[in-house]
């Protein structure tokens, strides 16, 4: 892995599918780049090693590290957790030299740095057309380079998303067996019940990194139009997170002397989701959006852009939150009021919206990694 522990998506499915899967009789072994001070309860259950250096991805010590452990041990498959950095070859040489199945998880959408890049700032002209013309094909041709060397070794590359199949074969092209291909959804622990929704209070919530492509600089543009409203100034948007925009964030909200505004940082949001009757997320891409499907599961009713494919899988329109097509703020504030000013109807979306995380329950995720590990078990 790259990071494990950590607060990011990656490192929370591996805890909860890391858990399970060792409370079914597996035994697990991690190798990680890097770590945060998080408290794990995975990390007490695993054989756990942290590489000896964490600048230089694939150094020397770290090949030889890594195959001390995996050349000393029975594995019946490398589950790779990929968050795109360079490791890849490290992994895919473990799996070729010791003859061992490798899963591939891809943790984003295949199109990750095709968006990416939109989100880049734009400068001179020249810069542009450098970038159109020789900058972009390096990477799309780096990026696909890099995917089918990843699908020619793995065993099986799981996508988050059937909805990302398409996407994966944009950026590969013509793939001949496409066999290898599956996708299982990122699990969640605890699904709530409706009638536990009785003491939530008027917030709205977003919980993610504060890094640019969660674009919550425009979450904090729909707040400031939003508050201009009488209905909504009884109400407190609470992100919860942290990163490198966070100064700058905080800095937006000080400049346009806005209210009712409370950045809390890198928190534990199980009581933020308990606590919150909406969630907002206005990310320029996500290859799933664990929090989103975790607020749902506490009866958040959550409005998001229209920006990632396996949105529609967790979110049905107006059911049980609204998808708004990206960029539409209007109607993104709209849909907003709606909620506030209909309590009926927003207690009718929360008891939805727990009905539909419920499909993404961890006995369901767990069942599906099961029949994969053992089919991979079976065909070695």
């Amino acid at each position: 892995m790259t990071r494990f522990p950590g607060f990011g998506g990656i490192e929370t499915v591996t805890e909860i599918i890391g858990n399970r899967l060792i409370d079914n009789g597996h035994e697990i072994t991690i190798i990680s780049h890097l770590a945060q001070d998080r408290d794990s309860r995975l990390m007490k259950r695993v054989s756990y090693y942290l590489m000896p250096n964490s600048e230089i991805w694939e150094a020397a010590e770290n090949y030889q590290f890594a195959k001390d452990i995996v050349g000393k041990s029975y594995f019946d498959a490398i589950i790779y957790q990929d968050s795109y950095a360079p490791t890849e070859h490290l992994v895919c040489d473990l799996s070729r030299t010791y003859q061992i199945p490798l899963i591939v998880c891809e943790h984003s959408t295949p199109l990750y740095f095709k968006k990416e890049r939109k989100l880049w700032p734009r400068k001179t002209i020249l810069h542009q057309l450098y970038r159109s013309l020789i900058s972009w094909p390096k990477q799309n041709f780096r990026n696909r380079k890099r995917h089918l060397f990843l699908y020619s070794v793995s065993k099986r590359y799981v996508l988050l998303s059937k909805s990302l199949i398409p996407e994966f074969i944009n950026v590969c092209g013509k793939i001949k067996d496409r066999t290898k291909i599956t996708y299982i959804s990122n699990p969640i622990n605890t699904i709530n019940t409706p009638t536990e929704n009785n003491n939530k209070e008027n917030i709205i919530l977003f919980v993610g990194r504060l890094i640019g492509m969660k674009r919550v600089h425009i979450l904090i543009s729909l707040w400031e139009k939003l508050y201009s409203n009488p209905v909504a100034q009884n109400w407190k948007f609470i992100c919860v997170g942290d990163g490198e925009e966070r100064h700058n964030l905080q800095q937006l909200v000080k400049e346009k002397a806005l209210k009712n505004i409370e950045f809390v940082g890198f928190q534990n949001a199980d009581s933020f989701y308990q606590r919150s009757k909406i969630f907002w997320m206005s990310s320029a891409y996500e290859g799933w959006g664990m929090t989103l499907v975790e607020s749902m599961s506490n009866g958040c009713v959550p409005i998001a852009f229209d920006s990632f494919s396996s949105l529609h899988d967790i979110i049905n329109h107006e059911k049980n939150g609204f998808i708004i097509p990206n960029n539409a703020n209007n109607l993104f504030i709209n849909a907003t009021l709606e909620l506030m000013k209909d309590e009926e109807k927003l207690q009718q979306l929360s008891v939805e919206a727990i009905k539909k995380a419920s499909l993404f329950n961890t006995d369901k995720i767990i069942g599906d990694w099961e029949d994969l590990l053992q089919h991979i078990h079976e065909n070695r």
